[in-house]
């Protein structure tokens, strides 16, 4: 999608950016047509940085920034145009799939070839081990990855054993 519209901003920019280059084009002793190509090759330059910086860098960074305030502001717009292009992206997904499977390939979910758990250790380990990550926050990630395998009686301790201490007592009674 980002790519056909980049190129098709830039074949549209193309008639304008080559009135304003023709000048200059045929000053320096290149032949009319030289125009022509040059504004094709700026015009799609410049929609690819706009496109790269307002398009994805901007998006991207104010995310970073902000996540809980751009996900409350974008999921509302999300969840319409899900609903009304349902049906739209059923039918392209749908098509792929069985051009897939005329190849003799049986298509796979996005999902399915998620990282288990035990992946996703191995690979904080594995980059705290390379410097790319600090090791105490590899061990949290670990440690947060190994929680949903804990159950309560793992981390609770015996009401038996629980020693309790009286409001009024001090730091010398304790």
């Amino acid at each position: 999608g980002i790519t056909v519209t980049n190129l098709v901003i830039g074949m549209l920019s193309e008639p304008s950016i080559a009135k304003l280059i023709r000048g200059p084009v045929e000053a320096a002793g290149l032949p009319p047509a030289a125009a022509s190509t040059l504004a094709l090759v700026i015009g799609t330059a410049l929609s690819t940085v706009v496109l790269m910086v307002v398009g994805e860098l901007v998006p991207k960074n104010w995310a970073i920034s902000s996540p809980l305030a751009v996900a409350k502001a974008v999921a509302t717009p999300q969840r319409g145009f899900t609903a009304v292009f349902r049906p739209f992206i059923s039918h392209l997904n749908n098509t792929a799939n069985r051009i897939v499977r005329r190849f003799g390939l049986e298509p796979t979910e996005e999902l399915a070839s998620a990282r288990s758990p035990q992946e996703l250790v191995a690979l904080a380990r594995h980059s705290a081990k390379e410097g790319a990550l600090e090791a105490d926050t590899a061990e949290l990630f670990v440690r947060t990855l190994n929680l949903s395998e804990l159950t309560a009686e793992n981390v609770m301790t015996p009401r038996v054993q629980v020693t309790a201490l009286d409001l009024q007592a001090t730091a010398e009674d304790v």
